[in-house]
């Protein structure tokens, strides 16, 4: 338990150097006295004191509220119109679908790619292409720009649709930033873990009781900030749950009778939780029978055909801006030229606010 203690702030220095608020900071541990009867008496039992700075997750709140917010206000002409726009962005390749899954797609790339590559950066936030695994390769797979995608959306005549919350009219093109800015501090966040040194996994490792994969990695281990820090920071997102972490140089190979230190537990899994965290972008795990697999709720899509493909593309755009913070965290140009982030204008972000407040929420009536 004094684990989560002694990380986070390590991790929280690393998000630190990218001027990122973090989810919470520790205050200290109460370690509790010897316990009747205790089963398990050589194991110390603590509890850690944190400082928390949002109790709303990414997943459960956010992102549900967000696609409530799509279906209910986006209209059905709107979102014909946004379609036929989309259509033309992806040019002779098919449209994200409930039968052309983003996620499906991007497992295609070659995953193992990315643990060299993370190893190499461990004490390094700086951007550079992954091999095999390039937005080139994403292209190929069917994926495109999300520039792309909002040059069509900006061009629909006789002008773009928009969505009112509250009597502000709000352009599509910002609903789509918001789900591409999501994406990408998703990414940046999985970076910042990886390359905190000695070299960190969020938690990610085969039960020894039921030989299951436990991954930490996915999008309900990031809190939604509050508003005024939105609003200060442009940050949406911040990481947390760190007590399952773990480094190269406290990882265990526990087949080995006795237990033997082995770093490659880290540097081998890399991809492991890369790509778990785009598999809930990608909206893979509340879909189908998928969500029986992973055991989560699965989120309805609209009964619009138009709404339900708006809602792909947009799992879409979050799988290419994930894989963009994870290789460019910092957002700035690169020598391997790796597209930048599609960032919100200032003008915008009052606008991706009131998105935001307005999913939590939709998201509160649901869970209520």
């Amino acid at each position: 338990m004094r684990r989560g203690i002694i990380l986070k702030p390590q991790i929280n220095q690393t998000l630190s150097k990218l001027d990122l608020h973090p989810a919470n900071v520790p205050i200290g541990v109460w370690v509790y006295g010897p316990m009747e009867n205790d089963p398990a008496p050589l194991i110390e039992k603590a509890v850690i004191l944190m400082e928390t700075f949002g109790d709303k997750r990414f997943e459960t709140h956010l992102l549900s509220g967000l696609e409530i917010l799509a279906d209910q206000l986006i209209t059905d002409s709107s979102a014909s119109l946004v379609i036929q726009a989309v259509k033309k962005a992806f040019g002779n390749k098919s449209i994200p679908s409930i039968s052309n899954l983003g996620a499906s797609r991007a497992l295609k790339l070659t995953q193992n790619k990315v643990n060299p590559y993370a190893t190499s950066h461990i004490g390094s936030l700086a951007g550079d292409k992954i091999l095999e695994i390039s937005h080139d390769k994403l292209i190929e797979l069917g994926f495109t720009p999300t520039q792309t995608i909002l040059q069509e959306i900006n061009n629909i005549s006789p002008k773009e649709p928009t969505i009112n919350i509250h009597g502000t009219e709000i352009r599509i093109s910002a609903l789509v930033k918001l789900f591409a800015r999501l994406g990408f501090e998703c990414g940046r966040a999985v970076r910042v873990v990886h390359s905190t040194a000695p070299g960190f996994l969020w938690g990610t490792y085969q039960d020894f009781a039921n030989y299951q994969l436990h991954c930490n990695a996915h999008a309900n281990n990031l809190i939604v900030l509050p508003l005024d820090i939105i609003s200060e920071k442009k940050q949406i997102l911040s990481p947390l749950d760190f007590d399952m972490a773990f480094s190269s140089e406290t990882s265990i190979n526990f087949w080995k009778r006795s237990p033997v230190a082995d770093p490659t537990f880290v540097t081998d899994s890399f991809n492991i939780e890369v790509f778990e965290m785009m598999n809930d972008l990608g909206g893979i795990y509340v879909s189908g029978d998928w969500a029986k697999i992973k055991d989560v709720k699965q989120r309805p899509l609209p009964e619009n055909e138009d709404k339900q493909n708006i809602i792909w593309l947009l799992r879409d755009v979050m799988i290419w801006e994930h894989f963009i913070g994870y290789s460019n965290p910092t957002g700035g140009p690169t020598e391997d030229a790796i597209p930048a982030p599609t960032l919100p204008s200032d003008a915008e972000w009052p606008m991706i606010i009131e998105m935001i407040n307005h999913a939590l929420s939709l998201s509160d009536h649901l869970h209520s």
